[in-house]
């Protein structure tokens, strides 16, 4: 029978490899227990005990992750491997894929508003800080090494300022935001960089316009491409009050199209596949984005970030799909989905989290610290070239970010500011790349500028998780402050602003400047400067007075703690610069969008 043929085949094979040592071989078998699992197995115990390290030192994992890679390869535990650095490659990408999914659109877009100037600023400052240094130091290597040396140190590695903030909790504050977006526009700078100075330093070509015309073209194309996902692509018109909305202008006159959305592709087995859908849309763009000179992480990452909550409900199995259920209300409503629907977004976000920051992403930094190894025969001469280097960049760096973060063009509190200049400072992807060009691929860099270079990189990387760490309870104290900080100049600007738009309708605004806080017998008080409520000015007003005569009052973000009356609100009114136009006392001041809500 075939069964026994099957069995005597399988006994024959395996007798005669035993007698006959080499030749015989079972691929299937033999790479299962080969380096390349000894070392991922190493990787996922050094994982769980870096954890622990990190929990009783307080300092992020992703110290040790790289402390422990750097160990294991500069003493030959781990030996380089192409199937290593595959599995890097997909661990990294995973984490981009899950920090897109945490995060919304709407938020992205204000972020990439405020960060164009620390894109800008925070990388043509440490690439003078290179050009300048290598000039310094090695002057007989000339003007083009000095500019490759700039270009390389230009690039800011997010992937480890996210983990890093990830481990922290912050990978949803504004000041990550305001990282991602930066890196976004920086990465964009710096490949047109270097598709127009690598040609030049390695003598294959000369600049030429279309050339640079050309990378930014593509660059456009991908931003576009990930724009006509969002707004045609993705999303399904279901009901008739999605037919009022601004997004869906062009997506309603579209028949078919708009009835098809990935809706369907992450519903399908009641959500049961929804995780491999999510897996396969973020990395099918990654991989488009890598003809447009991406690397597949930033592909992940937007279109994790353009996948909505609302693309998760999923209806209950004993109810047909038909027609009516384009009046199903969604989970983007405000209101609760009806009681046999559910949405998945919140279990598929869990598992990409679990992969990405638990067993599966620590493996791209662990093995990136392996990567990186140090000739000890030169060591001696480049440590000091090497600290120059670091001191040099981490000066620049933060002050750079930090600075154009607050003031260019602003809107980041000076707590968030310093924390971007921090999360600014790791050296990873792009500088590997130009320095394996550079000195690998091509002689531009000598062996000495190479691994200087090198190192002042691995402490670079190092300082992103110990400075996180060591800053975050400053970050949360003055941002704790900022909350409760009122600044006169803004109030009074917002009450002009107030006061200019309603002339036209002859209304008499009531003028009451919080310039400070006081506790009368535990309750929160109103200290006015302008106005008369009570009788002298600058008497305390108490709340309740305050909700009693509907007074207006301008506020700084985020105050529930001090208005917090019985009467429900009528009407709330954003104003610029996070300030907030009350008609009446508000409730509640909701973080996530920095608006009123009841």
């Amino acid at each position: 029978s075939l069964r026994s043929w099957r069995e005597t085949s399988l006994w024959w094979t395996c007798a005669s490899a035993v007698h006959e040592p080499g030749s015989f071989e079972a691929p299937a078998m033999s790479g299962g227990g080969g380096p390349e699992f000894r070392t991922l197995l190493l990787y996922w115990v050094t994982v769980y005990f870096s954890n622990v390290f990190a929990k009783y030192t307080k300092l992020s994992p992703l110290l040790y992750y790289l402390i422990f890679g750097f160990v294991y390869g500069n003493t030959g535990v781990v030996e380089h491997s192409d199937t290593m650095d595959f599995l890097g490659e997909v661990a990294i990408t995973i984490v981009f894929m899950a920090l897109g999914f945490e995060e919304n659109v709407t938020r992205f877009v204000t972020g990439v508003r405020q960060a164009w100037g620390i894109a800008i600023i925070g990388a043509v400052v440490p690439f003078l800080c290179g050009f300048g240094v290598t000039l310094a130091i090695f002057p007989d290597l000339g003007l083009m090494p000095a500019l490759m040396a700039g270009l390389a140190v230009t690039a800011t590695a997010v992937s480890l300022t996210m983990i890093s903030l990830q481990s922290q909790g912050l990978a949803t504050s504004k000041a990550a935001i305001g990282i991602m977006t930066s890196a976004v526009l920086d990465d964009v700078m710096c490949l047109a960089l270097v598709a127009i100075m690598v040609p030049i330093a390695t003598g294959e070509a000369e600049p030429t316009a279309s050339g640079i015309l050309w990378v930014l073209g593509k660059c456009a194309l991908f931003f576009i491409g990930i724009a006509l996902l969002h707004l045609l692509f993705f999303p399904k018109i279901r009901k008739k009050g999605d037919l009022q909305k601004p997004r869906f202008a062009v997506l309603k006159h579209i028949p078919g199209l708009r009835s098809i959305g990935v809706q369907n592709m992450f519903r399908f087995d009641h959500g049961g596949q929804g995780t491999i859908a999510v897996s396969i849309v973020c990395f099918g763009v990654g991989f488009a984005a890598t003809a447009f000179g991406f690397h597949p992480t930033i592909g992940a990452y937007m279109a994790g970030l353009i996948l909505e909550e609302r693309y998760f409900d999923v209806e209950p199995e004993e109810i047909p799909l038909t027609k009516g259920e384009e009046d199903v209300p969604t989970s983007e409503d405000g209101a609760a989905l009806p009681e046999n629907w559910s949405n998945s977004f919140e279990h598929i976000k869990e598992i990409l989290e679990n992969a990405a920051f638990s067993w599966f992403g620590p493996i791209f930094f662990l093995n990136l610290g392996a990567n990186l190894i140090i000739n000890g025969e030169i060591f001696g001469r480049i440590i000091g070239p090497a600290l120059v280097y670091f001191a040099a960049l981490f000066v620049g760096q933060i002050l750079s970010a930090a600075l154009a973060a607050r003031f260019v063009p602003g809107g980041f509190s000076w707590a968030e500011s310093w924390m971007i200049g921090f999360g600014m400072l790791g050296r990873a992807e792009l500088f590997f790349v130009v320095l394996g060009i550079c000195f690998i691929e091509n002689e531009v860099f000598s062996e000495e500028l190479n691994f200087s270079l090198t190192i002042a990189a691995i402490l670079l990387d190092l300082c992103v998780p110990v400075t996180i760490s060591l800053y975050k309870p400053y970050y949360l104290k003055m941002e704790s402050e900022d909350e409760h900080h009122f600044d006169e100049e803004a109030v009074l600007e917002a009450i002009a602003r107030a006061e200019k738009a309603e002339k036209s309708k002859e209304r008499r605004l009531l003028k009451t400047t919080m310039v400070g806080l006081e506790a009368a017998d535990g309750e929160p008080v109103l200290r006015r400067s302008v106005s008369s409520l009570s009788g002298a000015p600058g008497k305390a007003v108490s709340k309740d007075k305050v909700a009693s005569m509907g007074a207006t009052a301008v506020m700084s973000p985020r105050p529930p703690e001090i208005v917090k009356p019985a009467t429900p609100i009528n009407q709330a009114k954003p104003v610029n610069d996070g300030m907030a136009l009350l008609g009446t006392p508000v409730t509640a001041w909701d973080d996530e969008q920095a608006t009123v809500k009841t």
